[in-house]
């Protein structure tokens, strides 16, 4: 169903729009658009604006309150997991599977 289905439901439902659940990100437009205040483009876009400044209070709660945060950039975080995960795995060898480098 995707976002915009779960949030057909929640209109449905009637829900008070002071519940968490009427509060995450892009309920508040998607069911705008789903009352036909907005385009789905326009609720679309502002959800993203909405995300992106989330993500950057939370970045700027870590850089002031975590003293030891630091940002990394996503490819070079998932980097570090896979060889992390590539490390782990090869301790737990599969008996029969053949090992790829």
């Amino acid at each position: 169903a995707g976002a915009l289905g779960e949030v057909q439901q929640l209109a449905a439902r009637g829900l008070d729009p002071a519940l968490p659940v009427m509060r995450a990100h892009g309920v508040l437009h998607l069911l705008a658009y789903v009352r036909g205040a907005l385009s789905l483009e326009a609720a679309a876009n502002l959800s993203c604006i909405d995300t992106r400044h989330y993500t950057r209070r939370q970045l700027t709660f870590g850089r002031n309150q975590l003293g030891e945060f630091q940002h990394i950039a996503p490819e070079i975080a998932l980097a570090g997991i896979l060889a992390r995960w590539h490390d782990h795995i090869a301790l737990f060898p599969v008996q029969g599977a053949q090992r790829i480098a």
